[in-house]
């Protein structure tokens, strides 16, 4: 369970900060948004930015596998 969890505050990170380039103009609406459905809809956003940052994953994955 904690592995798991590690894994997606990191690719949530990556997440933040890639949608972050493209919502400057409204920031404070945009992280009020984005902070209520990190806590709401935690295994969806998890779903979809393993399919977004697939690349991300699989590094933080195999770097955990290789300890």
């Amino acid at each position: 369970m904690g592995y798991a969890i590690r894994i997606r505050k990191e690719i949530m990170h990556v997440m933040k900060v890639f949608l972050s380039l493209f919502y400057l103009y409204n920031e404070e609406i945009y992280w009020e948004k984005v902070n209520k459905q990190l806590f709401e809809e935690y295994d969806v956003l998890f779903f979809q930015t393993d399919i977004l940052f697939l690349t991300v994953s699989n590094k933080v994955l195999y770097q955990k596998l290789a300890r």
